[in-house]
């Protein structure tokens, strides 16, 4: 999942997928969206969410709760220099 304020689950959402593996990124606009898709991608069977940088420590760790360990959730990180650049 990607997260930016301007997106919106209903619009920002693509597949990638063979035979042998599958990718839905979606793109939500903050943890209450977030929470909403990671309950609708879980009915559908994934096995993993994988959260962008733009998430905070604590965005995580909810959207941790709610897989409630069945899935594991992992955060790409940006480091100090690099989320500098963002700004």
């Amino acid at each position: 999942m990607v997260k930016h304020k301007s997106y919106s689950s209903a619009g920002q959402r693509t597949f990638l997928g063979t035979d042998e593996f599958s990718t839905t990124i979606v793109g939500v606009s903050g943890l209450e969206e977030a929470v909403e898709v990671t309950n609708e991608l879980m009915r559908q069977g994934i096995q993993l969410v994988e959260l962008c940088g733009g998430f905070t420590e604590s965005e995580k760790n909810h959207i941790k709760q709610i897989v409630k360990g069945r899935i594991p959730v992992g955060v790409v990180k940006l480091d100090d220099d690099d989320l500098k650049l963002l700004e």
